[in-house]
């Protein structure tokens, strides 16, 4: 009598080779599944479970036990209006052809990957546009202060940039005028004849 070849697939011993293949592909989706899901946002596992469960996108005990591993969890965290998915074996996945499995399988990682890629554009772009943004207001900020300094500098009014050299003009000019009239009052008083002594 001829041995019967078994083959493991995710711990669970299948002896159709076609079961066997399904199951690896239904373990390579739970693989991509369990990276991309969030256990802490209980509405995500929800919907996941809630679509595959109407897809009946698991078919093979692998996958089921997955679905069971999923139903556990939302009970665990009182997740309220999930109904328990009833395993209905059917001859209907035997007939599938892997082929048609597997390319369903690539189209899952390609969404994904373009997902994923969709997401890091955007950050890109939200980065780009703040970095822009950022450049612009420098600018703006750049071009204000500048503007500010030559007002301050070529204003009449004393700025704390330049009330020093200011007031230190104010004073000399009228230190000069002053001594201009003192000149001129004295070369008055010397037309007339009129000395300070005299005054006295």
């Amino acid at each position: 009598m001829e041995e019967q070849k078994i083959y493991l697939v995710g711990g669970i011993a299948f002896t159709d080779m076609k079961q066997a293949k399904l199951a690896q592909i239904e373990q390579k989706r739970i693989e991509i599944l369990d990276e991309k899901l969030n256990y802490n946002d209980i509405e995500a596992v929800a919907n996941v479970y809630k679509k595959a469960r109407d897809n009946r996108t698991f078919q093979t005990p692998v996958g089921i036990t997955y679905m069971l591993r999923l139903y556990d969890w939302l009970i665990k965290n009182k997740y309220e209006g999930v109904d328990k998915m009833y395993v209905i074996m059917d001859q209907a996945s035997e007939k599938a052809e892997v082929d048609d499995l597997e390319k369903g399988l690539l189209s899952e990682r390609d969404e994904l990957w373009k997902s994923r890629l969709d997401a890091k554009n955007k950050k890109l772009n939200a980065t780009a546009m703040k970095l822009r943004t950022s450049v612009f207001v420098n600018i703006v900020l750049v071009v204000l202060v500048i503007v500010l300094f030559i007002i301050s500098q070529t204003g009449n009014n004393p700025t704390i940039l330049n009330y020093k050299t200011k007031i230190i003009n104010q004073y000399s000019a009228w230190e000069q005028e002053l001594q201009e009239r003192e000149q001129a009052v004295e070369e008055k008083e010397t037309q007339l004849g009129i000395s300070p002594k005299d005054m006295e």
